[in-house]
């Protein structure tokens, strides 16, 4: 039994079904339509062409399928209730799903559709017409399929309504209460827009890139999603290979993209907002297209370790990660990208600057971020962050942690603000010569290169690490006193790590005050501390010069042989009245003082820093403890006053040029004034005070103990004289360059005349400490000079008892108030005089005495 009915009314063809789930075909030719009910081969019905204007189908319930074919006019179809298919002809049909989940597809024609209740779908291919659809109640599908070539897509709103174009063949399809649109548009170069859709009723839009075999289709296919003229909120991202933007007034997914695709979300105008995340997966292209207004674009990276690289892809800015999403920005005046936790890299590069202001953000964890060419942020974030401004005026935020903020050649003037922790600037310089210079402004510090007129505005920054590099560099660093920079590290190698042979110069300035400075050095590595910031110098070559200069102000200068390392470390003090002092260790220390080819004198010992001063008024060299040997040179006396100062410990000093001041110590120390008339005070101990021709007329103080001045003529003819001074003193004159030395506290005196017919006076030194001379009148080989000496000993005023013995080659008087002994005589040439002057005196002469030397006696007026 057939479970349609068929009657023609009128002209109009009638066909109702029965509440089951049935099938019918209805078709025509030119003469007859025909309904093949079941779909079975079976002709049902048939009514003559000629008869029939119209044709009304009612399915009536049960889940049918309607099926028209051939150009049949004035169709209507009605599914009635069931889950339907309807499948309209090649004409304008007019088809209703009626209630249940149906699904129609027009087919050729512009066909008018209406869905009715249920979640419906209806098909659109290509050959249809422009239909138009309302979905009413229920969530519909539109399912729009296109074709093998290029073609140019949009769904947009009219109204509440929604309007879908195709170029080809200029469809244009209007929707109602449509929900879903899905499309496909196979192969060729396609382009898909979706447009605002607020108040259509269109919630999501899946559009499929893929060819007829799910698989790529090798064409540059192109989805775009329009935003509103408002303030837009939008995310772009991937799932695999599809591509997402949400959060505008419709959900848009690209699937099967492939790597020449892309999608974008259309801002247009309005202060827009675009996140990314590479959180997401898949690497596909989703772009954000700011439009008119002030746009801003964030691409996160996940709680991971993210690698995140920035950079132009034509006209874009494009922010990637690996196996993450590819967010291309245009025409969007803020690009942020974020690392948030983790270890991140976030990489810029050139090419960005003319395109979007960018700003990284390094977030949680120990990140290295890296700006573009532009005008950057960058922001490390909490962790122990690198942070490389590159190209451009950037502004630089450490955040917490101890961060390292670098600049390099090319890079601009930028802004840097280190925040918490302990941060490093890093500034590397060039292969060309250099002046580099850190002063404060303020509680910041300016960083000045003359090469392109860099000007660095810091703050909040502890350190510096400057690298000179190659070329003759100046680096200067001021008084960073009230800024937060405690320390400066210069190096001053090449790029491979090695000297560059250059004459390179680090100066750190002190104050117009009274500056205490320490130049000391850690292995090769020079260092002014007690100025702010400290200095360090490192891959310094015998060129190049390390110092402190301090201005005005009383200033003090200390180094230690303590330090270990032989860098050079100078001082140059400025006006004012200066002091520097170098000291010994606990050890037996050999300190030298010298003057070198550029007017510094230097005080250094082995394995321990040289320390250089100028302009400096006082030099104290210390031994400190232990036997040391503090020794001076010619060149200072011009340039510095020197004091040498041995400490404790048997110490041998020896002065240089100038009027120095010697300081013995405790222990039996030999001393040397040198060049310069001189002042020494030998301390505790059996101290000896020697002096050579060419020395000053010092002044020496023996101090406690049994001290002794050792007194050398030279190989000319001299007369030498001892005489006693007030207040206990002892003087000691020589003719030849009129010398006379002032002794205190000296127990024992002892001459060398070498060579050249020599006088030696020693007169009365009653009264005085000095009770012992020793008078050696051989040559400088030991043996007699063949020239002929004389010894004058003068006696009191009072009655003397004097002896003249021999003691081996010693002739000896003892019984006058210094006991003399007289060695190296020769007896065809030299003579001793003996004046006792006034007083009832007696002298005792040995025989023996005579084989050594000539001895006169003159008793002088006795009472």
């Amino acid at each position: 039994m057939a479970s349609y009915s068929a009657n023609l009314d009128g002209t109009t063809l009638r066909l109702a079904g029965d509440g089951a789930s049935d099938k019918v075909l209805l078709f025509a030719d030119a003469n007859t339509v025909v309904a093949d009910v079941g779909e079975d081969g079976t002709i049902d019905f048939s009514f003559a062409r000629s008869a029939v204007t119209a044709v009304n189908v009612t399915a009536g319930g049960g889940d049918d399928e309607v099926r028209i074919q051939g150009l049949l006019d004035g169709v209507t179809v009605d599914g009635g209730a069931g889950n339907d298919t309807l499948l309209g002809g090649a004409a304008a049909d007019t088809l209703a799903g009626g209630s249940g989940d149906d699904f129609i597809d027009g087919n050729q024609g512009a066909d008018t559709v209406s869905l009715g209740t249920g979640n419906d779908t209806f098909q659109w291919d290509p050959g249809d017409g422009s239909d138009a659809v309302a979905g009413d109640s229920g969530t519909d599908t539109l399912n729009f399929n296109g074709s093998n070539i290029g073609e140019e897509l949009s769904l947009t709103a009219n109204g509440t309504h929604a309007r879908f174009l195709r170029n080809v063949a200029a469809i244009n399809m209007d929707l109602a209460a449509i929900e879903q649109v899905n499309v496909r548009t196979l192969g060729g170069a396609d382009t898909m827009t979706v447009g605002d859709l607020a108040g259509t009723g269109v919630r999501g839009v899946n559009t499929d890139l893929t060819g007829f075999d799910g698989n790529g289709d090798a064409a540059a296919d192109r989805v775009i999603v329009n935003g509103t003229d408002g303030p837009d909120r939008a995310t772009v991202s991937t799932d695999g290979t599809t591509g997402i933007v949400s959060g505008l007034s419709v959900g848009v997914r690209a699937t099967g993209m492939e790597p020449a695709d892309t999608m974008t979300a259309a801002l247009l105008g309005g202060d827009d907002t675009a996140t990314a995340s590479a959180a997401a997966t898949g690497a596909d292209q989703v772009g954000v297209d700011g439009g008119e207004g002030t746009d801003t674009a964030t691409y996160n990276g996940t709680p991971d370790d993210d690698q995140i690289g920035i950079a132009r892809n034509g006209t874009n800015v494009a922010a990637f990660a690996t196996d993450a999403p590819i967010m291309n920005v245009a025409a969007v005046e803020s690009l942020l990208v974020k690392g948030n936790n983790g270890n991140d890299s976030l990489v810029g590069q050139n090419g960005i600057g003319t395109l979007t202001s960018l700003t990284v953000d390094g977030g949680n964890g120990d990140d290295t971020v890296r700006g573009g060419d532009g005008a950057d942020t960058l922001q490390g974030g909490a962790g122990n962050d690198l942070v490389d401004g590159n190209i451009g005026v950037d502004t630089v935020h450490g955040g917490s942690g101890n961060d390292h903020l670098q600049w390099d050649p090319g890079d601009g003037s930028d802004i840097v603000e280190g925040d918490g922790g302990t941060d490093t600037l890093d500034f590397n310089g060039s292969n060309a010569g250099e002046k580099i210079t850190l002063a404060a402004n303020g509680p910041r510090v300016t960083v000045f290169r003359n090469i392109a007129n860099i000007t660095q505005d810091v703050d909040g920054v502890e350190a510096a690490t400057i690298r000179a590099l190659g070329s003759a560099d100046d680096v200067t660093v001021g008084d960073l006193t009230g800024t937060d920079m405690r320390n400066v590290a210069v190096d001053l190698a090449g790029f491979d790590g090695n000297g560059d042979g250059a004459v390179d110069h680090v100066i750190a300035q002190g104050t117009d005050g009274p500056d205490r400075v320490t130049l000391g050095s850690e292995g090769a590595t020079a260092v002014i501390s007690g100025l702010k910031p400290v200095v360090r110098v490192t891959g310094a070559e015998a060129q190049d010069s390390t110092t402190a200069a301090l201005l005005d102000g009383d200033d003090t200068i200390v180094s230690s042989a303590v330090a270990t390392g032989e860098a050079r470390v100078d001082a140059d003090g400025g006006a004012g009245t200066d002091t520097a002092t170098y000291t010994g260790t606990g050890d037996d220390d050999q300190i030298g003082v010298a003057r070198d080819a550029n007017n510094v004198v230097r005080a250094f010992a082995p394995g321990a820093p040289l320390m250089g001063i100028t302009a400096v008024e006082e030099l104290v060299v210390k031994g400190g403890e232990a036997n040391d040997t503090i020794a001076a040179q010619n060149g200072i006396g011009a340039l510095t006053h020197l004091t040498e100062d041995g400490g404790n410990g048997e110490d041998i000093l020896r002065g240089g040029d100038g009027a120095d001041l010697l300081l013995g110590g405790n222990g039996d120390d030999l001393i040397d004034g040198n060049i310069g008339a001189d002042t020494a005070r030998m301390g505790a101990g059996n101290d000896h005070f020697q002096w050579d021709p060419g020395d000053g007329s010092d002044v020496v103080d023996g101090q406690s103990g049994l001290d002794v001045q050792d007194f050398n003529g030279s190989n000319i003819g001299e007369e030498i004289t001892v005489s006693a001074a007030a207040d206990r003193h002892v003087t000691v004159t020589r003719n030849v360059a009129n010398i006379t030395m002032d002794l205190a506290n000296v127990e024992a005196w002892s001459v060398r005349a070498l060579g050249g017919a020599d006088i030696v006076t020693i007169n009365d030194l009653s009264g005085t400490p000095l009770d012992t001379a020793t008078v050696n009148l051989a040559g400088f080989d030991g043996a007699g000079d063949a020239a002929g000496d004389t010894v004058i000993l003068n006696g009191t005023a009072k009655a003397d008892h004097v002896n003249l013995t021999r003691e081996g080659d010693k002739v000896v008087e003892f019984g006058l108030p210094t006991e003399t002994f007289i060695t190296g005589s020769e007896k065809a040439n030299d003579v001793l005089r003996l004046n006792t002057l006034a007083g009832n005196d007696d002298v005792f002469v040995a025989p023996d005495v005579f084989d050594l030397l000539n001895p006169f006696v003159d008793l002088g007026a006795d009472s």
